[in-house]
C-alpha cells in the first residue's frame, strides 16, 4: 500500500468512525467485556519463574503446564532464529504462527475418557452473573484432567487430534458492504489470517432452518437471510469470524500504525456480521455479550493483542479498537504470556462466543427442536453425554419388514404429483426415531437452552408431571428399542450412560408428511433416576409424601422392545388406516391408571 492509499484509508477510517485508541483505562472498556479484558491483562503480567515453580506444585491439577512451558521456550528460540536470520514476513509467519495458534487446531478432550487434556490458566467468564454463566460454571466444575496415560502430558499438542470447532482462512479476500467497497481505493483486502467457527452439524441445521420463518423472510433460510461469512462462497464457510491476524517483517519499514490501517475495514466487517445477527434477533435475543473481535498484530518478535467492539457515542455508532497487551517473544517470558493469552481467547471462543452465536441463531429458529442437541460429532462439546435427537429413515440401513418397500422405490410416484393430487404406494413407509435423554450431567445445559428462567422452570415442571406416568426401564432397553426401530447399533459409539435406570415415556404416532409420505414415529423422553432431584430444584418445587422410584412399574427390556416391535409388523391396511387417522399411542395410557392408584396410596403429589 503506497503513501497516497494510506492517507485515503485514514480519511475513510475517520468517515466510518473506526478508531484505534491504543492502551486505554478500564473506564473506556465496554461493561460486557470488562472481565474478559481484565483477564487478558492479568495473563500478560505472569512471571515465568513463578509459573515454572507451579508446574511441580500443581502437577496433579494442571498437568498441561509443563507442555505450555516447553512450547514457550520453543517459540522464543524460533523467534530468535528468525531475528538473526533477518527473515521476511513470510518467514516469520511460516515458522511461528502455527506454533502460537496451535490451540485452535487441536482437540482438548481425551477420546477415551472424555476428560480434559488442557484448560486455560484463567477461564473466560461473563461480567454479570446469569443463568448461562451459572451453567458454564457447573460444567467446568465437572471437568477433570485426563488420567488415561501418565505420559500423555509430554506429547506434542498435535498428537491430541484435530479440533472440529474452528476454521481459518489465510490471505483470502474480505467482502465488505457495497458502500464500503465503493469507497475503498484498494478493492481486494486480504488479511493474513482470519479465524471463525467451523460449520458443524448443529450450525448447519440452524442456518438451513426456515419453516416457521418463511412468511416473514420471503421463503429464505436463516443462512440466506443473515450474512454469516465475509468470504466468497467456495467450499465449507468460516462462520462469524472473531479473530484477525496481520503481520509485518521485523526489518520492514511499515510499523503498527500501517498494520492498523491495512486491517481497519476487515475488523469493521467482522463486527458488523455479529451486530447484524443480534439486530435480526432483536428483543428475542438471549445473548449475554456484545460484538467482539480480537486483533493480533505483530512486527517480527513484537506482538500486540487488541480487542475491537462497537460503542455508541452520543447515539453515534463507532468502532473502537483498544490494546490490551504488548510484548516480545524474546525472552521466553513474553512467549509464555502470549501463549496463555491465546489459550484464553480460545477458551472464550469455545465456551462463550460460539454458544452466544448458537443462542442467537436458535432465537431465530425457536421451534427447531433438533437444534437443542449439541454437536454429536464434536467430542469435547458433549460434556459427558448430550440429550440426543436423531431421525433415521429406512434408506439409512434400517431393517425393513416384509410388507414394506424402500422409500426410494415408492418415491417414483412423486413424478406424478400435480395440483390435482398425488399418488403413493401404500407399502412405502418412512420410520422416524427421536429421543431426548435428560441426565444429571446435561440437565443444566438443557435448562439454559430455554430463553428465560421462567421458561426453564415451566419445562422442568412439565417433565415432572410426565414422570407421574412413566415406566422404569434399563439403559440397555433404550438401546435395544433404538436398534429395533432404526436397525442401527450404537454400541460402538461409546455412548456414555451415567446410570443404568431411566424413567421413560414413549409415544408412537402415525401420520402423513407434508409430501404425503406415510410416516410412523417412535419417540421417547428418558430421564435418568439420578437427575430427578436436580430437576425438582430447577422446577422450584418439592415432593410431598413418601415417594420412591421403585413405585413406578418396571418393564423388562424384552417385553419393552416386544411391545413396539409388534407395531412394525402390522398389515399394510392397518398401517394406512393409522396414518390417515393420525393415530397416536403413548405409554402414559398404559401406566396412568395404575400410577394414579399408587399416587393415591402413597400421597405423592407434585406441587405446582
Amino acid at each position: 500500500m503506497d503513501l497516497n492509499q494510506k492517507e485515503q484509508y485514514r480519511a475513510l477510517m475517520k468517515k466510518y468512525r473506526i478508531h484505534f485508541d491504543g492502551p486505554v483505562t478500564r473506564n473506556a472498556w465496554p461493561a460486557s467485556h470488562t472481565k474478559t479484558f481484565s483477564d487478558i491483562q492479568k495473563l500478560g503480567r505472569i512471571d515465568f519463574s513463578l509459573y515454572q515453580e507451579s508446574i511441580s506444585v500443581d502437577s496433579d491439577f494442571h498437568p498441561w503446564r509443563e507442555q505450555t512451558r516447553r512450547r514457550a521456550e520453543r517459540i522464543a528460540e524460533l523467534a530468535m532464529l528468525c531475528y538473526r536470520g533477518r527473515r521476511n514476513e513470510a518467514g516469520w509467519r511460516l515458522l511461528l504462527e502455527s506454533e502460537i495458534l496451535v490451540r485452535f487446531t487441536i482437540e482438548v478432550t481425551c477420546r477415551s475418557c472424555r476428560a480434559r487434556l488442557w484448560r486455560s490458566e484463567l477461564e473466560a467468564s461473563l461480567s454479570a452473573p446469569n443463568q448461562f454463566a451459572e451453567s458454564l460454571e457447573e460444567r467446568r466444575k465437572r471437568r477433570l484432567p485426563c488420567s488415561c496415560n501418565p505420559t500423555r502430558w509430554k506429547e506434542e499438542p498435535h498428537e491430541q487430534g484435530v479440533s472440529l470447532l474452528f476454521d481459518d482462512r489465510a490471505e483470502e479476500e474480505i467482502l465488505h458492504s457495497p458502500t464500503v467497497m465503493a469507497d475503498l481505493p484498494k478493492k481486494r483486502e486480504k488479511p493474513d489470517r482470519v479465524y471463525g467457527l467451523r460449520i458443524t452439524k448443529r450450525l448447519e441445521r440452524l442456518l438451513l432452518w426456515s419453516e416457521d420463518k418463511r412468511a416473514s423472510s420471503g421463503g429464505k433460510t436463516i443462512g440466506e437471510s443473515i450474512r454469516s461469512t465475509p468470504f466468497r462462497a467456495d467450499g465449507e464457510p468460516v462462520l462469524f469470524p472473531f479473530l484477525v491476524i496481520e503481520a509485518k517483517s521485523e526489518k520492514g519499514r511499515e510499523g503498527f500504525s500501517d498494520i492498523e490501517v491495512q486491517t481497519a475495514f476487515a475488523i469493521r466487517t467482522l463486527l458488523e456480521l455479529q451486530q447484524d445477527l443480534a439486530d435480526a434477533v432483536g428483543e428475542d435475543s438471549s445473548s449475554e455479550t456484545s460484538p467482539l473481535v480480537w486483533f493480533l498484530s505483530y512486527r517480527g518478535e513484537q506482538w500486540r493483542v487488541s480487542a475491537a467492539f462497537i460503542k455508541y457515542d452520543a447515539g453515534v455508532k463507532t468502532y473502537r479498537i483498544v490494546d490490551l497487551w504488548d510484548g516480545r517473544l524474546v525472552p521466553k517470558e513474553g512467549a509464555l504470556r502470549l501463549l496463555l493469552i491465546i489459550d484464553y481467547i480460545f477458551d472464550w471462543a469455545r465456551d462463550i462466543y460460539r454458544e452466544t452465536i448458537i443462542s442467537e441463531l436458535r432465537s431465530l429458529s425457536a421451534s427447531d427442536t433438533h437444534s437443542l442437541s449439541n454437536d454429536s460429532d464434536v467430542i469435547s462439546m458433549l460434556d459427558r453425554l448430550n440429550f440426543s435427537s436423531m431421525e433415521i429413515g429406512l434408506d439409512d440401513n434400517t431393517q425393513e419388514p416384509a410388507n414394506e418397500i424402500p422409500p426410494v422405490v415408492g418415491s417414483v410416484y412423486h413424478r406424478l404429483d400435480s395440483a390435482y393430487g398425488a399418488v403413493r404406494d401404500a407399502r412405502s413407509i418412512r420410520s422416524r426415531f427421536m429421543s431426548l435423554y435428560i441426565t444429571e450431567d446435561n440437565l443444566s445445559a438443557f435448562m439454559t437452552s430455554m430463553r428465560t428462567t421462567e421458561q426453564a422452570k415451566s419445562a422442568a415442571r412439565a417433565i415432572l408431571r410426565f414422570l407421574r406416568d412413566c415406566w422404569r426401564v434399563s439403559a440397555e432397553a433404550l438401546d435395544n428399542i433404538e436398534q429395533m426401530w432404526t436397525g442401527k447399533d450404537r454400541e460402538n459409539e461409546n455412548l456414555y450412560r451415567p446410570t443404568k435406570c431411566f424413567l421413560v415415556m414413549v409415544t408412537l404416532s402415525a401420520y402423513l408428511s407434508p409430501s404425503w409420505e406415510q410416516t410412523r414415529e417412535l419417540s421417547y423422553l428418558a430421564v435418568s433416576v439420578d437427575a430427578i432431584e436436580a430437576l425438582v430444584r430447577h422446577a422450584d418445587q418439592k415432593i410431598v409424601g413418601d415417594w420412591k422410584v421403585s413405585q413406578l412399574p418396571y418393564i423388562d427390556k424384552d417385553v419393552f422392545v416386544g411391545w413396539f416391535r409388534a407395531f412394525r409388523s402390522i398389515t399394510i391396511e392397518d398401517n394406512l388406516f393409522a396414518t390417515i387417522s393420525r393415530a397416536c399411542l403413548s405409554s402414559r395410557l398404559f401406566s396412568q391408571e395404575s400410577n394414579r392408584k399408587k399416587t393415591k396410596e402413597s400421597s405423592m403429589v407434585w406441587l405446582t
